[in-house]
């Protein structure tokens, strides 16, 4: 946990661009996110969105929803795996940044992250779940030439 919060400290006042399309934009315009505690540390500094940047956001979802639409339900349930692994790994840091960013006491900021873990597991579980109660219904429909 002190290791967490002395990484996260060095990286006070670091500035992070908007992430659209899988491209980075910067606009000029920046959001300062303080330590509630300590309102005079900037924890960092993310781009700020305008109109434009959110149409092109709506934009970018657009083109990746037909991509999306077709992911088979196993490969979008790794994708959730995969997403709970990187947190688990980066626990502490995610930890450490809710600490700073909005004053959570360590064991609260913890929680919130294993939390997130956890409902993660439950949703890839939950597609597959789910998927193979479609496919039996669907098997069954079919060979009784119901579609």
């Amino acid at each position: 946990m002190q290791a967490a919060l002395q990484r996260r400290r060095g990286r006070f006042g670091q500035c992070y661009p908007l992430l659209i399309g899988g491209r980075e934009v910067t606009t000029g315009r920046e959001l300062a996110s303080c330590n509630p505690a300590h309102p005079s540390d900037v924890v960092g500094r993310v781009a700020s969105a305008g109109p434009a940047e959110a149409l092109a956001a709506v934009e970018a979802a657009q083109r990746a929803l037909p991509g999306w639409r077709h992911t088979p339900a196993g490969e979008r349930a790794d994708l959730l795996r995969r997403t709970a692994a990187l947190l688990e790994r980066e626990r502490d840091e995610l930890a450490a940044l809710q600490v700073f960013e909005v004053g959570k006491h360590w064991r609260e900021a913890d929680a919130d992250v294993c939390e997130t873990i956890d409902y993660l597991s439950y949703y890839a579980d939950e597609i597959e779940r789910l998927t193979t109660t479609i496919d039996v219904l669907a098997g069954r429909l079919a060979a009784r030439g119901q579609s």
